[in-house]
């Protein structure tokens, strides 16, 4: 059974990277899908576990929508999915560093220790090339 999904925007003008929110009926236990847009385009579906159960499954999607779409959702992702990666952490009070491709974010419990220029801005927040 082929499961489409239409999505409809209410105002005029074109959205980019926009997060769709959508259930569908169905247990979908996997963790990401794939999906293929009207245009061709492969989409990255997540599932949201705190919105999905047994006989229907919640997932978030990233599209560009000018009108409308519609998602054609596959099978189970394969392969890795691009995102942001976790990272040893730098400063001692820091409990999680990330690194979402285009910042470098390291998030510190807020003990006043460490190097101060890491704290807003020189260290914390650098732009990849």
């Amino acid at each position: 059974m082929t499961i489409r999904v239409e999505i409809a925007d209410p105002l005029d003008g074109s959205r980019i990277k926009e997060p769709i929110v959508f259930t569908v009926l169905g247990h979908y236990p996997e963790a990401v899908y794939s999906a293929e847009t009207s245009r061709g385009e492969v989409v990255v579906c997540q599932r949201v576990n705190s919105s999905s159960g047994s006989s229907a499954t919640t997932f978030i999607a990233v599209v560009d929508l000018e009108g409308t779409e519609t998602l054609e959702l596959g099978g189970p992702w394969v392969g890795d999915v691009d995102g942001i990666r976790t990272l040893e952490a730098v400063e001692g009070d820091a409990f999680v560093r990330l690194d979402t491709g285009y910042f470098d974010l390291e998030l510190c419990s807020g003990t006043a220790e460490g190097e101060g220029s890491s704290k807003w801005g020189s260290a914390a927040l650098q732009c990849s090339p």
